[in-house]
């Protein structure tokens, strides 16, 4: 299997990847992989099992170039060559949780536009994250944070509709979210360790759902990723609509459950595995709920309350 991760080398646009990408090098032995990007030379190593893990530097955080990129990425990374794509990058913004891993899939709720997202590989990174936070004291009061479902390159004018061009599966890790936090050697350390896990085996094997409702950084996430719900079953999470991404630009609208509708059932499509279940947030007003059981509906799958799968240890 293959995997590729993306790393901003400018500091003064990405605080956080380049010490990411610095670790990478100390940890493993890359050679040059014999692919470009934007003139800069890519890198690779391989583990036992024959994995190939692949380095790219870029001028800016992908996100933010994504569409002046995305053919030679295309053309450098086709799926289904490749089964998996991250951006290193940091976290930020007013309020933001300071001391976290955050991690999410990648799309905009609000034209029902989602790059694909595999949702086990995602946490197989989280969860290798969370255990080394357990066993590094200079990482106590961190912890693993789930966002919802977002598109970075919106501010930067890129089109979230391209973002189904490029099939292998996406996600966003970032480091938040201060200035302490994204120059943390333990901090970048750790998610460098963590990359070459993607292709972990979980046992026992999680149960992939859409979630639906929540706020953007949302526990009941967290909680069954790492946590299992009450049988110990661990769950995860390629995509998570959580307000006010996944109302964005519909409430008052004429026909605003059928606008919700689309917007669940494009990111029912864009998540690997295939969901087994629709996970509602017990608070989500009715109009989303009943979106969401439409979805599950004609998928033939079930709809649950989160609250009904909460493990209470």
């Amino acid at each position: 299997m293959k995997s590729v991760f993306f790393f901003c080398q400018d500091l003064d646009k990405d605080p956080v990847a380049y010490h990411v990408f610095k670790a990478c090098q100390e940890l493993y032995p890359m050679i040059p992989s014999g692919k470009t990007l934007e003139g800069l030379e890519a890198w690779m190593t391989s583990d036992e099992r024959g994995n190939e893990y692949h380095f790219v530097l870029t001028s800016d955080t992908l996100s933010h170039i994504f569409d002046q990129t995305l053919d030679r990425i295309q053309e450098l990374f086709p799926h289904p060559e490749f089964d998996f794509a991250v951006i290193v990058n940091w976290h930020g913004g007013n309020n933001a949780p300071d001391k976290v891993f955050a991690f999410h899939g990648v799309g905009h709720p609000a034209v029902a536009a989602f790059a694909p997202s595999n949702g086990c590989f995602m946490a197989n990174i989280a969860r290798h994250v969370a255990k080394g936070i357990s066993s590094n004291a200079m990482l106590a009061d961190w912890r693993v944070a789930p966002e919802a479902t977002h598109y970075s390159g919106i501010p930067y004018g890129c089109d979230a509709r391209k973002l189904e061009t490029w099939q292998v599966p996406q996600a966003d890790l970032e480091i938040g979210s201060s200035s302490d936090s994204w120059s943390h050697p333990a901090a970048a350390r750790l998610l460098a360790e963590s990359l070459i896990h993607v292709f972990d085996e979980t046992v026992p094997a999680p149960t992939s759902a859409l979630f639906v409702g929540g706020v953007h950084f949302e526990p009941t996430l967290q909680s069954l990723m790492i946590n299992g719900d009450a049988k110990g079953t661990p769950y995860v999470f390629p995509h998570a609509l959580t307000y006010p991404w996944i109302v964005a630009e519909a409430e008052g609208g004429e026909n605003i459950e059928d606008e919700l509708y689309r917007r669940v059932s494009a990111a029912f499509a864009a998540s690997v595995p295939k969901p087994s279940v629709i996970v509602f947030h017990d608070k989500a007003k009715s109009v989303l709920k009943n979106a969401a059981k439409r979805v599950a509906a004609e998928q033939m799958i079930d709809c649950v309350n989160h609250k009904n799968l909460k493990n209470q240890s």
